[in-house]
């Protein structure tokens, strides 16, 4: 086939015109990659994106946010800080950032009462929180604390064997106080023999208490829930007596027993020894249960229902019972060979361990209601077991639904799933038996193959 003239300079026409179109497009592309940013988390868990509880507690502060960041003149610091902060811009409009250096900025600086690099100064609705470095958990915290109302103020009733807030003991409730705190949630202790409650209690708690109270503790506890207040009562099994006239009151049952699990496949899975540690694996549809991922661990539980009757106006929910291979154990757990036995007056699960209750607050001019929890366990709480599973995240969500504060129900920081590496004992095993004896045992019978070959070439 000839080419012709003709065909040659539309060829060259062609040519010149797909060169143009072809650096017209790159140099479009190029402008609007300086001009828009589009990126995608591919990680794991999606570490590099904000988590959905942040995403939720950015959409109920609907009022500007103003965030100074102070950093010295350095690419690489400013340049992962200007990543976090696009984060929450992304997801919130008016959320507004400066990076600020304290040796140039020293007048906003000084108002900001910085003393040196790395410090945050977040300011809403005339409110400041000042943080001493930055990341999603610091931040997320100091957020919540900014978008409550009112800061909640948790009583712990003490002088009967409660946990003890302020102890950093096992049995003690010191990480959980320093965990309500960072959320905005001020906490102390409180001997009712001492006086009458703080002007400003929103929670009264009442955990694992193991004496009985005095009358005239017991009215003051009974007068404050008459009066609308809120409470959160952690009891311990077979020890109810300590508070029975606001067991009535609140139309509650403590059931006989310790609750045990007979399911051995379900204790090696969660790698649990006694059979007296119960996981919670489903919940009940509650606000405090409701986003709640996984399961919870109960150390020496046991049950608790809610008793309905005509007058009564509580409104009850039971957040969770324990599994149906469960049972209350009234017996000693001190027998090596723990088993069911109706004729003792043990009960076959599943059966309630928690309930929450509400009420219209009919002592106040406000329309809030007013809320009890009650928990069959104070363990759960206690410094050796809050990091256990999904306890502490249930544990503030309780708090935050006590104090009314939905917004920040399930707010967990969204962390790296995949920076430790679990092995069985059975996987451990083989990788050792791998290096001290395959692996040696292999090189030599590569090596005497080798060896043959070449003997007998």
């Amino acid at each position: 086939m000839m080419t012709t003239p003709k065909k040659k300079r539309q060829l060259r026409i062609q040519s010149y015109l797909f060169t143009l179109l072809f650096l017209s497009v790159t140099a479009l592309l190029g402008w609007f990659s300086t001009q828009y940013s589009i990126s995608t988390d591919w990680t794991y868990g999606q570490r590099n994106s904000l988590s959905a509880s942040t995403v939720r507690l950015l959409k109920t502060m609907p009022d500007p946010l103003n965030i100074n960041i102070y950093l010295p003149d350095q690419a690489s610091a400013r340049q992962a800080v200007d990543e976090l902060f696009k984060r929450y811009q992304s997801h919130k409009k008016n959320f507004n950032y400066k990076l600020l250096n304290p040796d140039l900025d020293i007048e906003l600086a000084k108002a900001d009462n910085i003393s040196r690099y790395g410090q945050v100064v977040i300011k809403y609705r005339n409110r400041t929180e000042r943080l001493d470095n930055v990341n999603e958990s610091l931040l997320g915290n100091a957020l919540s604390r900014l978008s409550r109302e009112q800061l909640p103020h948790a009583v712990f009733i003490q002088g009967h064997g409660e946990r003890n807030p302020l102890s950093q003991d096992n049995p003690g409730f010191s990480k959980l106080a320093a965990a309500l705190s960072e959320k905005g949630i001020k906490v102390s202790p409180h001997n009712l023999l001492s006086g009458v409650l703080p002007q400003d209690t929103s929670i009264v708690v009442i955990a694992g208490p193991l004496r009985a109270y005095l009358p005239g503790e017991t009215e003051r506890l009974q007068q404050y829930i008459k009066s609308g207040g809120n409470l959160l009562w952690l009891q311990e099994p077979d020890n109810n007596a300590a508070l029975q006239p606001l067991t009535q009151q609140l139309q509650l049952s403590f059931e006989p027993g310790i609750l045990v699990d007979a399911d051995p496949e379900l204790r090696a899975t969660l790698r649990i020894e006694h059979p007296a540690t119960i996981a919670v694996l489903q919940y009940n549809l509650h606000p405090i249960t409701r986003n709640i991922p996984y399961n919870t661990l109960f150390m020496l539980a046991g049950s608790v229902d809610f008793l309905p009757s005509d007058q009564s106006d509580w409104e009850a929910t039971t957040l969770f019972s324990s599994r149906p291979s469960t049972w209350s154990e009234t017996g000693t757990l001190l027998s090596k060979e723990i088993k069911f036995e109706k004729n003792k007056g043990d009960r076959l699960g599943p059966l309630p361990m928690a309930q929450a209750l509400q009420r219209n607050n009919r002592f106040t001019e406000t329309s809030k209601s007013q809320r009890v929890v009650v928990v069959a366990d104070s363990d759960f709480l206690a410094n050796n077991y809050l990091g256990a599973a999904a306890n502490l995240m249930l544990g503030e969500n309780i708090f935050n639904w006590l104090s009314r504060d939905e917004q920040l129900l399930s707010f967990e920081i969204k962390t790296a799933p995949d920076l430790t590496l679990q092995l069985s004992d059975t996987q451990i095993s083989f990788i050792g038996l791998s290096f001290l004896l395959l692996m040696p045992a292999g090189l030599l019978l590569t090596g005497f193959i080798i060896w043959r070959k070449r003997r007998q070439g």
